[in-house]
C-alpha cells in the first residue's frame, strides 16, 4: 500500500472511529444517536470506495501508468462501488421516507383514537343529560324512556355504572314520597281517587335490578332505597325480578305482595318489616338478608329447578328473620343455617328437608310446623321459650322449657 492510501484510510478511520465512541457516549439521545451514526455510516463508506481499491490493487513503483492493468481493474472497482454506494445511500433515504411515513401515521392514528374517544365522551354525555332531562318530565312516557335509556348507557359505559345506580335510587326515594302520589283522602261523600301504581317507579326498580354486577365495585350497593315509601301507588306488589341481581338492596317496609322474585340475589339486602305475602322465592340467595318483622305469608322459599335441571336451593344462611311471620310459608329444602327466627311465627310452616343448622329458634313456637325432624331440632338452637309437641323431644343442650321442674 503507498503512503497516499494509508494516509486516506487514516483520515477515514480517525473520525469514524471518534464517531463509533461518541455513538456509545451518547447513549438514548435517539435523534443525535442517529445522526453520527449517519456520520459513521458515510465515513465507513469512504473508506470502502477510496480505501479498499488501492489495497487490492496497488501500484507498482517504476512502471508506467498506460502499461499497468492494475489501473484499469481498480477503475472499474471504483465505479463498481460507487454505484453501489449510491444505490446505498438511494436505499437509505428509502427507509427514512418510510420512516417518517409510519411515524407520520402512528401520529394520525393516535390523534383519530384520542379524537374517537373524546366524541364517545361527548355522546355518552349528551346521552346522560338527556335522560335525565326525561326523568323530570310530568309525562310517565318520557319518563320511562329517560329511565330505560340510562339502563342502556349503564350496560355501554361502566364508568357511569354507579352514578346511574345513585340517580334511579334517587328516583325512586323522591318520587315514591312525592305527595301528589298520595293525594289526601276526599272528603266526606266523595269517592276515593283510584288507586292507580306507579309504572315509574317498578321500571327503575326492576332496571336496577337488571343492571349488571360489577366485581370491580364490590362496595357499589345494587339499589340504595332507604327512606323510600313503596307502599299503595309505589307498591311493587306482583312485580317480576325473577334472578334479580339486588345485594344489598333497602327495601324495608317494601309492599312486595306475589312478587317473582325467583333465582333473585338478595345478599345482605334490608327487607325489615316488607310484605313478601305470596311472594315466590324459590332458588333465592338470601344471605345475610334482614327480614325481622316481614311477613312472608304463604311465600315460596323452596327449592327451584333450572333450565339444566339442576335443583337450586334458597338460600336464608345467617339471614335475620327476627319476629318475621312466616305462616304457612314453604321454607322445603330451605339452608337456613345459622339464621335468626327468635320469636318468629311458623304457624303451619313446611320445613320438610331444611338445614336449620345452628338456626336460632329462641322463643318460637314449632307446635304447628310441618316436616320437622328430631335431627334438625338436634342441630338447632333453641331457649326455654321454644315450643315443641310430641313426639318431638327436646334436645340436650337446650335449657329445659320455661315454667318446668327442675
Amino acid at each position: 500500500m503507498t503512503d497516499n492510501g494509508a494516509s486516506g484510510w487514516r483520515v477515514l478511520l480517525v473520525p469514524a472511529i471518534r464517531a463509533w465512541w461518541a455513538l456509545r457516549w451518547l447513549g438514548g439521545h435517539r435523534a443525535i444517536r442517529s445522526a453520527v451514526l449517519a456520520v459513521v455510516g458515510l465515513c465507513g463508506l469512504g473508506v470502502v470506495v477510496w480505501g479498499v481499491p488501492p489495497a487490492l490493487y496497488p501500484t507498482v513503483a517504476g512502471q508506467p501508468a498506460p502499461s499497468q492493468p492494475r489501473a484499469t481493474l481498480q477503475a472499474g472497482m471504483l465505479a463498481g462501488m460507487l454505484t453501489v454506494a449510491a444505490a446505498t445511500i438511494a436505499y437509505a433515504g428509502v427507509r427514512a421516507t418510510l420512516g417518517a411515513a409510519r411515524r407520520a401515521n402512528e401520529l394520525t392514528q393516535r390523534r383519530d383514537n384520542l379524537t374517537h374517544d373524546r366524541e364517545i365522551a361527548e355522546h355518552r354525555s349528551a346521552r346522560y343529560t338527556a335522560a335525565i332531562t326525561q326523568l323530570g318530565s310530568p309525562s310517565i312516557e318520557i319518563r320511562l324512556g329517560g329511565i330505560y335509556a340510562l339502563e342502556r348507557l349503564a350496560k355501554d359505559s361502566p364508568d357511569d355504572h354507579p352514578t346511574i345506580v345513585e340517580v334511579l335510587s334517587a328516583f325512586v326515594r323522591t318520587r315514591s314520597t312525592d305527595p301528589e302520589l298520595r293525594p289526601p283522602p276526599p272528603a266526606d261523600g266523595q269517592d276515593p281517587a283510584p288507586d292507580r301504581r306507579a309504572v315509574d317507579i317498578r321500571a327503575a326498580v326492576q332496571v336496577l335490578g337488571r343492571l349488571p354486577h360489577r366485581d370491580d365495585l364490590p362496595a357499589l350497593p345494587r339499589a340504595d332505597l332507604d327512606g323510600a315509601d313503596l307502599t299503595g301507588p309505589a307498591s311493587l306488589a306482583d312485580i317480576d325480578l325473577t334472578d334479580a341481581d339486588l345485594r344489598g338492596a333497602w327495601l324495608e317496609g317494601a309492599d312486595l305482595t306475589r312478587a317473582r322474585l325467583d333465582g333473585a340475589i338478595l345478599t345482605d339486602a334490608r327487607l325489615n318489616r316488607a310484605n313478601l305475602t305470596h311472594a315466590h322465592l324459590d332458588g333465592a340467595d338470601l344471605t345475610d338478608a334482614h327480614l325481622q318483622g316481614a311477613d312472608l305469608t304463604w311465600a315460596q322459599l323452596a327449592e327451584r329447578r333450572t333450565g339444566a335441571d339442576q335443583t337450586v336451593i334458597t338460600n336464608l344462611t345467617r339471614a335475620r328473620l327476627d319476629g318475621a311471620i312466616l305462616t304457612d310459608a314453604r321454607l322445603i329444602m330451605t339452608n337456613l343455617t345459622a339464621a335468626h327466627l327468635t320469636k318468629a311465627v311458623l304457624i303451619n310452616v313446611q320445613l320438610h328437608g331444611a338445614d336449620l343448622t345452628r338456626a336460632w329458634l329462641n322463643g318460637v313456637d314449632l307446635t304447628r310446623a310441618h316436616g320437622l325432624t328430631q335431627e334438625q331440632l338436634n342441630a338447632a338452637i333453641g331457649d326455654a321459650e321454644t315450643r315443641l309437641t310430641w313426639p318431638r323431644t327436646r334436645p340436650a343442650l337446650w335449657p329445659p322449657p320455661a315454667g318446668a321442674w327442675l
